[in-house]
């Protein structure tokens, strides 16, 4: 198993995915509620129910849709149907996050969604073609663990940081009011981002040294563990 190259390659393609498919679940309700000014529990409505019909339709079709064309190309049918879902995905992306209203990015989305959840059944049934029955649970556990590590773990993570980055702060616009970190008692500033240890708060202000520090830092964490961006 360790020396299929072709193994291999499925693998990191399914988990480096994964980073994408766990980054943007994870970061298109605040994009709503930060964009379009929708409120919380109109996105989680919304974005929720679609998302969990589209997760369920997207891979049917795939499916189906794999196993058709795999019949008239023996071999290469499902590799076809991964690369689409894999090349095409990423271009209509450009499209939904620039949609102009909530409308037209629902719209665009549902074709994204169907899309960009079209690799998973074909990819999978390719790994399974590359090993041997009596190692098809030892595959499957290797590469659970893989995507949870890189796609779970670290894509909303890199989302989040890249989002940082280009100035999508954790306490701007009035979503702050909504998710009551900007004016918080112990954040005078309106700020999330001053560094914990030069701002005085009411948590561990009476503990010296490492311990109020950390008391410092977990207060000012799960007070914006909400993030719009």
């Amino acid at each position: 198993m360790a020396g299929s190259p072709s193994l291999i390659l499925c693998m990191l393609t399914g988990s480096l995915q994964s980073m994408i498919n766990y980054g943007v679940m994870g970061f298109t309700p605040a994009f709503l509620m930060k964009t379009y000014g929708l409120s919380l529990s109109a996105t989680g409505l919304q974005f929720g129910v679609l998302t969990a019909l589209l997760g369920v339709l997207g891979p049917l079709i795939a499916g189906l849709l794999s196993d058709r064309l795999n019949k008239a190309l023996p071999g290469a049918g499902r590799i076809w149907v991964t690369m689409f879902a894999l090349g095409v995905s990423p271009i209509i992306a450009l499209s939904v996050y620039r949609s102009p209203g909530p409308s037209d990015f629902y719209l665009r989305f549902t074709l994204y969604s169907l899309v960009l959840s079209m690799w998973l059944p074909p990819l999978y049934a390719v790994m399974f073609d590359q090993v041997l029955p009596r190692l098809r649970a030892i595959t499957m556990s290797i590469y659970i663990f893989m995507m949870t590590i890189l796609g779970l773990g670290v894509g909303p993570y890199l989302v989040e940081m890249i989002s940082d980055a280009n100035g999508g702060g954790p306490c701007r616009g009035d979503i702050d009011n909504k998710l009551g970190c900007a004016r918080h008692n112990d954040f005078p500033d309106h700020s999330c981002h001053a560094s914990p240890w030069r701002r005085r708060t009411n948590v561990g202000a009476s503990a010296p040294g490492w311990r109020g520090r950390l008391m410092v830092i977990g207060s000012r964490r799960s007070l914006c563990a909400l993030r719009p961006f």
